[in-house]
């Protein structure tokens, strides 16, 4: 939480509940035992996801065009980051790489750099003029 301290003008909602951290906490992150995803994605003044990188975070990041750092765990999240990596749509970060300077750049560079969020807007535009829509979808697959 350190790596949040240095972006004093930016607001962090994290979203842990298993240990007491607010004396550990900078003054510009909040701690929740819940966050409204979805909701934080769609304000306009969210810049960045931080997230492990699970599928629907993919698609949420990506549909409201926010780049993502993703720190996978386990499953199809390290196929996921290196998703986001292969198409500047965010950064991903191995657990065993996790600390206050790799955050710390990390963050500063999506950030900063608007790469990321023009890859996003591609991404986004992309999937947004598939030939099926979701509902087409749905409708198929039950029947």
């Amino acid at each position: 939480m350190k790596a949040f301290g240095k972006f004093p003008k930016t607001q962090f909602f994290m979203r842990y509940g298993a240990y007491d951290l607010n004396e550990l906490k900078p003054e510009n992150v909040e701690l929740m035992k819940w966050l409204p995803q979805v909701d934080l994605l769609h304000h306009p003044k969210t810049k960045i996801l931080i997230t492990h990188g699970g599928y629907n975070s993919l698609q949420e990041a990506i549909n409201t065009a926010t780049p993502a750092l993703a720190i996978p765990l386990f499953g199809d999240q390290f196929k996921n980051g290196r998703i986001i990596e292969r198409h500047d749509l965010g950064i991903m970060l191995a657990k065993s790489e996790i600390n206050e300077e790799t955050i710390t750049a990390a963050v500063k560079s999506l950030l900063e750099d608007d790469k990321f969020q023009k890859s996003v807007i591609r991404m986004r535009k992309m999937i947004q003029k598939k030939p099926v829509s979701p509902e087409q979808n749905l409708v198929k697959w039950t029947e």
